[in-house]
């Protein structure tokens, strides 16, 4: 599933930005590309996050489903693209905190294998 959705955003880049997923604006924009992905409409985005044990319940729970609560919520599912040359970055939040917030933790999962050499 892994494979099959990494295909499904690398063909994605050559297509005019009308027809892309919607994205995020991010750091280095050149090299970086913040792509918001739907599980609801997207089957290869949903296998994988099968693959990664998001199901809850006795009996399942991969990765995912052991790091986090079954009463919790995904809030944002996206996927980065980098790109050759991008520089790597320094720890950083993404958003602001208050308060009243509720915990949110951020996962990455690489799709391939991966380098420092790619950024």
């Amino acid at each position: 599933a892994a494979d099959a959705l990494r295909s499904d955003l690398l063909e994605e880049q050559g297509l005019e930005p009308s027809v892309r997923r919607p994205q995020i604006d991010v750091l280095e924009q050149e090299n970086r590309e913040h792509i918001l992905l739907d599980p609801f409409r997207e089957p290869n985005v949903t296998r994988a996050l099968v693959d990664l044990g998001v199901q809850c319940g006795e009996g399942s729970g991969g990765f995912l489903g052991q790091l986090m609560p079954c009463s919790s919520s995904i809030i944002e599912l996206a996927s980065f693209v980098v790109r050759r040359g991008a520089e790597s970055q320094d720890f950083h939040p993404d958003t602001s905190r208050r308060a009243d917030d509720a915990e949110s933790v951020t996962a990455f999962v690489a799709l391939q294998r991966t380098t420092v050499g790619m950024g």
